[in-house]
């Protein structure tokens, strides 16, 4: 798995062995000082030749957070890109610019409620993968 902060360093950790209290204290301290979170669900494989793994990324979930604004939440699978859509925000024409990166996100998929972004990881953390019932929150690009 992959944890990326602001300057998009990355380190590969497992998950499951920092546990979900330092998973969620990480997804919390992005939310409230900006950056982005990615996990990836890896296939790994040890080659005997290098004496070192290969890594092969898989599903993609991320998190991308500006301290004023919110988060954007979504993920890449086999199935495609989606990302969660804030249907109180739906219809309205706004952007809106995250720093560092001056991306520009829809004002539609931007959101505020960081229980909703912890109960998805959560899923993500226990399951591997999002439920049937939080896709339906997403929409396909």
């Amino acid at each position: 798995y992959t944890i990326r902060d602001p300057k998009q360093h990355g380190t590969r950790i497992n998950i499951k062995e920092i546990g979900w209290l330092a998973l969620s204290t990480i997804i919390k301290d992005i939310f409230h000082s900006g950056g982005s979170i990615r996990i990836c669900k890896t296939r790994t494989e040890y080659l005997d030749e290098y004496s070192t793994f290969s890594y092969q990324d898989l599903d993609h979930y991320y998190m991308i957070c500006d301290e004023k604004h919110g988060y954007i939440l979504g993920f890449n699978t086999e199935e495609g890109l989606f990302t969660l859509l804030n249907k109180n925000n739906a219809g309205t024409q706004k952007i809106y610019t995250f720093h560092p990166y001056d991306d520009e996100y829809d004002f539609q998929y931007v959101h505020q409620d960081l229980e909703l972004a912890t109960k998805i990881f959560k899923e993500i953390y226990d399951r591997g993968h999002i439920s049937i019932d939080s896709k339906k929150l997403f929409k396909e690009h």
